[in-house]
């Protein structure tokens, strides 16, 4: 979860991200269903985590004894996704993410075998943005859109 630099840092959720498996087409780990261990099994790109903390599939796979080899940890999750079109190696992406960027890049969307926690898209700012309208409209135009691709 989302912990802020600064005690003073406002933070409000947008909303949980559902993690799947993000690989190149023809990637072996796309023959049969994903299972624990054979995604465990593989090689893996990673998103940057603040404080490298483990993500939710971590926390999974470590109570079921298992562990990710991640070999490459990257700053962003577009180029996660480029490297997994590019290799044999595995991501992990929110779902959204992942549906929207495989049709042009040549990638396969597979579930995970088991449940995971979605992880929060945190909005956050410093209060003294608080009294800048052009801030707060930014943060309302935003929750707006938000709510509108949740149906709400």
């Amino acid at each position: 979860h989302f912990v802020p630099g600064e005690p003073e840092v406002q933070t409000l959720e947008l909303l949980r991200r559902k993690p799947v498996v993000l690989v190149r087409h023809g990637h072996p780990l796309g023959t049969r269903a994903v299972t624990a261990k054979r995604l465990a099994a593989q090689l893996h790109v990673d998103v940057q985590r603040r404080s490298r903390a483990p993500s939710p599939v971590d926390v999974v796979l470590a109570d079921l004894g298992l562990a990710r080899e991640i070999v490459l940890t990257v700053a962003q999750s577009n180029v996660a996704a480029l490297v997994a079109a590019r290799s044999d190696f595995v991501a992990i992406l929110s779902e959204h993410l992942a549906r929207a960027m495989a049709p042009s890049m040549g990638l396969t969307v597979l579930p995970l075998a088991f449940s995971v926690e979605p992880e929060p898209m945190v909005l956050a700012w410093h209060p003294r943005h608080n009294a800048d309208q052009a801030h707060a409209l930014l943060r309302r135009l935003l929750l707006k859109q938000v709510g509108a691709t949740r149906g709400e």
